[in-house]
């Protein structure tokens, strides 16, 4: 049995922790997740606010909830479950019995059968890799750029002050928010908030990612949309496409491709819904041309290059091209035409969630969280790591338990990685050596300093170049945590920084200049 999309679910794990904690707790601040929501955007990511919600009043408790697979969903517009929300309500089951879900294993399987259609997965992780050291793509192609000062997408100096951008998806009742912020990151490491503020099109979780000279930022929306926008180096922001679908449908995760203006986009939808991993460009003003379908896939949640591969691409799925049966981590010739090289099963069964995904620095290995919840739990969440060569994949260990892993980062020092445990409301550093058997060994979690644990931790970026080289940022319910990897393969916790109080001030998406 494998479940293979998300489905209906997420909305009744959220509402029955929202109805319950609003039922016991008179002072359960006012944020509302509507079902609008729920029913476009990741239902782990999503049921993080409203976790949230429950830790501003001051609730505890990160138990998951129990499913019911007797709820079906129908295809509804975005405005149903907000304006029908007593009648959904009154449908849940809040037994915590946690039945099976048989669901089928085919690659042509609609997600209609399981009441799912509008599939989102974590955003991909790619910081590990420097933007301009990357050349996934042995092709050469003339972006028509010429001398044009405008249109040189080479990076800037190593060290300046970068911009942290910051969705802001929380109104001051809770509703739902287009705002945006901009923090400044300078050279030593330090983050100050500013009073800069602008609208895009809400992004509740993922990341934002740069053009390689930091002009032009990218960010799906919660709707699968494409937002692209400039900003200058006194914070002045230019909205250049707010709502932008190509032949990609929908947005789940934006990748740079390494070479400038081009950008990959994954839609991590079925394959028979446009699920697969697609090619967008920049022109010189950042609008944004349509390169159309790369590789066809059902539920893409990683895509990963190495500048010890180049023209290879690493990618996680659910099934890829001509993929076999099963496998769920594969390695690609990278050009014009990708063509399948070799895959594995990373976990070794039929249960795994893929919800992140990295690369050691060095190449020789992917990393890949599992946060399944329903498909099996008997079966924990947990952490796989799978062998690379030239032509081939193959598993080599799993780490396990690790709760809820959402995000993960590999060091620029090829020595450690951390593992984002988001229900555990933790960070995980694991140490790494190539040269032992195994090569990843579970360090425990990060030694937090005077601000305390993280609290549900979901986005992350890290500075890959410079003074700051090694430095991580995470986007967690109360601003923006800092940590840094060292040298000796330690990681340091170097505190928040609060984006502002209330609850119009928790972060959504992020990202920083490269």
């Amino acid at each position: 049995m494998r479940v293979e999309a998300f489905t209906p679910f997420g909305a009744v794990f959220i509402a029955e922790i929202t109805l319950k904690v609003a039922i016991s707790r008179q002072s359960l601040p006012t944020i509302v997740v509507s079902f609008a929501d729920l029913w476009e955007c990741k239902m782990k990511r999503i049921l993080l606010f409203a976790v949230a919600a429950c830790a501003l009043a001051g609730c505890s408790g990160t138990d998951k909830p129990s499913t019911d697979d007797s709820i079906i969903v129908p295809d509804r517009d975005i405005n149903y479950f907000a304006d029908n929300l007593q009648d959904v309500a009154d449908s849940f089951d809040t037994s915590d019995d946690r039945p099976s879900v048989d669901t089928p294993n085919d690659k042509t399987a609609s997600p209609d059968e399981i009441g799912e259609e509008d599939i989102r997965q974590d955003e991909v992780t790619t910081d590990e890799i420097t933007q301009d050291e990357i050349t996934p793509d042995e092709t050469t192609q003339d972006d028509g750029n010429g001398d044009d000062p405008e249109c040189q997408w080479e990076p800037g100096p190593s060290d300046y002050v970068r911009k942290v951008v910051v969705a802001l998806p929380f109104g001051p009742e809770g509703q739902q928010s287009d705002r945006y912020t901009v923090l400044d990151l300078d050279t030593d490491g330090n983050l100050t908030a500013s009073e800069v503020f602008f609208e895009l099109t809400r992004s509740s979780y993922g990341k934002v990612v740069f053009t390689p000279n930091g002009k032009y930022g990218l960010v799906p929306t919660d709707q699968g949309k494409l937002v692209v926008f400039s900003i200058s180096d006194t914070n002045e922001v230019t909205v250049i496409e707010k709502e932008y679908v190509g032949g990609f449908g929908y947005a789940s995760s934006v990748i740079p491709a390494g070479d400038g203006s081009r950008f990959y986009v994954i839609n991590s939808q079925w394959r028979n819904h446009g699920g697969g991993i697609y090619l967008i460009s920049l022109n010189c003003d950042g609008s944004v041309v349509d390169e159309g379908l790369v590789a066809p896939g059902k539920i893409v949640s990683n895509l990963l290059f190495s500048p010890q591969f180049p023209g290879k691409a690493f990618v996680s799925a659910m099934d890829l091209l001509d993929s076999t049966e099963g496998d769920d981590a594969f390695v690609l010739s990278w050009g014009d035409e990708p063509k399948l090289l070799a895959g594995t099963n990373a976990f070794g069964d039929d249960v795994a969630q893929i919800a992140s995904g990295a690369l050691t620095m060095d190449g020789r290995f992917m990393l890949l969280g599992d946060n399944q919840v329903y498909n099996d739990e008997n079966v924990p969440n947990r952490v796989a790591i799978v062998e690379i060569e030239q032509n081939s994949i193959e598993r080599k260990q799993v780490i396990s338990p690790i709760n809820d892993p959402v995000g993960i980062v590999t060091s620029p020092f090829n020595n450690a990685a951390i593992v984002l445990s988001g229900f555990g409301n933790n960070v995980i550093v694991l140490g790494y050596n190539p040269a032992a058997t195994p090569a990843f060994t579970n360090n425990g979690p990060v030694a937090w300093g005077a601000n305390g644990k993280v609290q549900l931790p979901f986005a992350t970026d890290m500075i890959t170049r410079g003074a700051l080289k090694g430095l991580v940022l995470i986007a967690e319910v109360e601003g923006i945590r800092s940590l840094r990897f060292n040298q000796d393969g330690t990681v340091s916790d170097l505190g928040n920084t609060r984006v502002g109080t209330g609850d119009m001030m928790i972060p959504g998406a992020m990202g920083v200049q490269p």
